[in-house]
């Protein structure tokens, strides 16, 4: 079975997998499906994680200035108390807003 290489096969012999209406839909599908996933998890994550600045020397030498804090925001408010040697970000109440403030 010696043949010249490379063989010529006819299209109408070699099996069709995808019709272009199938490809084009599970195109449609896959992307629908992961724009809802970048969609989603940007939205769940907003309200998981915080990133923060450290601004100033408040937090020295434990946080430096220009340090990134990445902050998860689960346990709290599953009613975890925070233990000792954590750090907890909080938003003040305006009371102490006004004292930090002037």
């Amino acid at each position: 079975l010696e043949r010249a290489w490379p063989v010529a096969v006819p299209l109408r012999f070699a099996p069709v997998v995808l019709t272009q209406a199938m490809y084009n839909t599970a195109t449609l599908i896959s992307t629908t499906l992961l724009c809802a996933a970048v969609l989603s998890f940007g939205l769940v994550g907003r309200e998981v994680v915080s990133v923060y600045k450290i601004p100033s020397l408040s937090m020295d030498p434990t946080i430096i200035p220009a340090d990134l804090v990445l902050t998860e925001k689960v346990t709290a408010r599953m009613g975890v108390l925070p233990r000792r040697g954590e750090i907890v970000f909080f938003s003040p109440p305006d009371a102490l807003r006004e004292v930090v403030a002037k």
